[in-house]
């Protein structure tokens, strides 16, 4: 009661205090009723926050011990994941499985955000305005599923049944009048989406705002009012970005998690569709990961032009909507193009694992088909058509580098073994990938000439014995190819020792394994990775512990298995561990996307460190490891692998 009664005045820190400590006591005490009060309340306060990310985290809580058929806000919130993951004839069966009813709605909690009866919400008690509710997201739910499947028929059926409460006298909900609006663009009824979606109610959500507006602009483009969808879609993503921009350190992307990016894709193709090419790249990067440059820091189009001069194939990025992928390309002069394709997130999901997977079986005609297959896809003609010649020609490797500002799940895709003419793109030119548009950073470049490296790894189990005998063999050597000004290996390798590297300023190369992270409730990795470097003698540095170190490395090696992955967030990408370090500062980090053998891993270290001690740059010195591990026929499945990621 006190935890609700403190979010209902506001007061978000003693609510999550009581909500805690209730969740705590009623686990020990083994009431789940209490403790699924307990953990709705805390997802209510996520809610409040804009935190997707942390709200996933109580749900998930959540489903350890109850089911869908006995909680609705359990079953609600994995319906809207299915269908925000573009998997929506699974959500319109779960939701035809699990319809709400009085015995499993969440009226304790969510009537009172609803304006429900507070007195029967405190006392727990069953709440008929909660259960209408809950049938009126339902029915909303199915109808989304429904037009994604493009059932029409049925999607009209369940909007005409949603709730309007014409005995209250009230007004219809947003969850009814959204619904509405989405069925009426389906039909075809374009005056009648602007004119639901024209005057929202003081009582809508900043989400529902937000819909209504993309609604709208999505009528006014299939009007042909070019200009005006503009507008409304400048909009939109003004009030989602603000919105978010007040709850940054919270963390998730309330843009990606919560609206979703058809709003971004639909932006950029309307600005190609207009004749500003310069400005589709501007909103692609504006709305990408914008933790990584400060959440209060916009793009313009001189700082795209200034990132595509610094690579001599420019920059190319991507929005990936639900129905379609807007292609972006600006060349190193600063002219921009770009083009849409009739291939949704699904269709490129299935496409990059589907490569992943050939690379890992070792399968390589199949790999690399569809290596061949995605380059002709997904890469701008332009630049196809540059590297195509220089395939054909079987130029010197050593002048073409492009930036890779990749999204969605494109961040997990091995973009060195894309193909043209045959050949991989590592033997084209060096890739030098990034998250989202960096910003300038104050660090200083990675120099061979002056750089003296901290060599961690080699952990130890407690009776001093080495767990990874591959990585003690690898940091031997490397203390033969390198200047070394500290090294951590076996009992030395503890977390306060690397936690101090990073306060320094020398180059960091970490052989160790990546195991999951401990984290304590209440206590979320919030825009970073759940997982944490191994230590001696069974200690861990989380990804947690490094963004909050904030180290700004010239450059850091991250030899541990797939450095690079991780859970990608609509917005923010993939939060893998070399993340924490970009987004701190540090200027570049070589990463993997996948495990990989401490053989191929230890081959690729002394490649690299090789040719960056003959003077070349990281993310050339990267891509020419790479080439040595394929010229010396080791599987694509090292060294597909790796991949430069930030700046020189």
């Amino acid at each position: 009661m006190i935890g609700r009664l403190a979010r209902a005045r506001g007061a978000a820190s003693e609510a999550r205090a009581a909500f805690l400590a209730t969740a705590d006591l009623a686990e020990r005490v083994r009431q789940d009723d209490w403790r699924e009060r307990a953990l709705l309340g805390l997802l209510a306060l996520e809610r409040d926050a804009g935190d997707p990310f942390a709200a996933r985290a109580w749900i998930d809580e959540l489903a350890t011990f109850r089911s869908p058929s006995t909680c609705w806000a359990l079953a609600r919130e994995h319906a809207a994941s299915l269908l925000h993951d573009d998997r929506a004839e699974e959500a319109a069966a779960f939701l035809a499985r699990y319809p709400p009813s009085a015995a499993h709605v969440d009226s304790p909690v969510e009537s009172i955000a609803q304006g429900g009866d507070q007195a029967a919400a405190l006392e727990g008690e069953a709440d008929p305005e909660a259960t209408a509710l809950a049938l009126e997201e339902w029915r909303a739910l199915r109808a989304a599923a429904a037009l994604r499947l493009g059932d029409v028929a049925l999607a009209r059926e369940l909007v005409d049944a949603l709730d309007v409460a014409p005995q209250s006298g009230e007004a219809p909900s947003e969850h009814t009048i959204l619904a509405r609006a989405a069925l009426a663009l389906e039909e075809g009824d374009t005056a009648q989406v602007r004119a639901l979606t024209a005057s929202p109610a003081p009582s809508w959500s900043t989400a529902g705002r937000t819909l209504a507006l993309v609604l709208s602009a999505e009528a006014l483009c299939e009007e042909h009012d070019l200009s005006a969808g503009a507008r409304a879609l400048r909009e939109a993503l003004t009030t989602a970005r603000a919105w978010e921009s007040e709850r940054a350190s919270r963390g998730g992307s309330v843009l990606g998690e919560w609206i979703g990016l058809h709003a971004v894709a639909l932006l950029a193709r309307v600005e190609l569709e207009l004749g500003s090419p310069l400005e589709a790249v501007v909103t692609a990067l504006e709305y990408q990961a914008r933790s990584l440059r400060g959440w209060q820091t916009e793009v313009d189009a001189a700082t795209v032009q200034r990132e595509a001069a610094s690579a001599s194939l420019g920059l190319v990025t991507w929005v990936i909507g639900p129905d379609f992928t807007v292609v972006l390309h600006v060349d190193r002069t600063g002219v921009a193009s770009g083009h849409a394709i009739p291939l949704g997130r699904s269709a490129i999901e299935r496409g990059v694992t589907r490569l992943r997977q050939a690379i890992r079986a070792g399968d390589d005609p199949t790999a690399r088909a569809l290596g061949e297959e995605l380059a002709r896809t997904l890469l701008p003609s332009r630049l196809r058509d540059a590297l195509a010649l220089r395939a054909m020609e079987a130029l010197t490797w050593a002048d073409l580098d492009l930036v890779v500002i990749a999204q969605g799940a494109l961040e997990r895709a091995p973009f060195g073994a894309f193909a043209i003419g045959g050949a991989p793109l590592i033997d084209l030119g060096a890739l030098r990938v990034m998250p989202g548009l960096l910003p300038s950073c104050a660090t200083p470049g990675f120099s061979s000439a002056t750089a003296r490296w901290v060599l961690a790894g080699d952990p130890c189990d407690q009776l001093g014995r080495s767990l990874l005998p591959d990585a003690a063999s690898e940091l031997r050597e490397l203390a033969r190819v390198v200047r070394v000004s500290r090294s951590l290996a076996g009992p030395t390798l503890t977390p306060d020792a690397l936690l101090a590297a990073l306060d320094g300023k020398d180059p960091l190369h970490i052989a160790t394994h990546l195991v999951p992270a401990t984290v304590a409730r209440g206590e979320r990795e919030r825009r970073a990775a759940p997982y944490a470097l191994e230590c001696s003698r069974g200690t861990r540095v989380s990804a947690r512990e490094v963004s909050e170190r904030a180290p700004r490395l010239p450059l850091v090696v991250l030899a541990a298995c797939a450095s690079a992955d991780g859970e990608v967030l609509d917005g923010e990408g993939a939060l893998g561990f070399a993340r924490a370090f970009l987004t701190s500062g540090t200027r570049g980090a070589v990463a993997t996307t996948w495990p990989i053998s401490d053989a191929g891993a230890r081959q690729f270290a002394l490649a690299l460190h090789a040719h960056m001690a003959r003077g070349e740059q990281p993310s050339w010195a990267a891509n020419s490891a790479a080439r040595a591990l394929r010229a010396a026929r080791r599987p694509a499945a090292e060294w597909a692998a790796y991949r430069f990621e930030g700046r020189d």
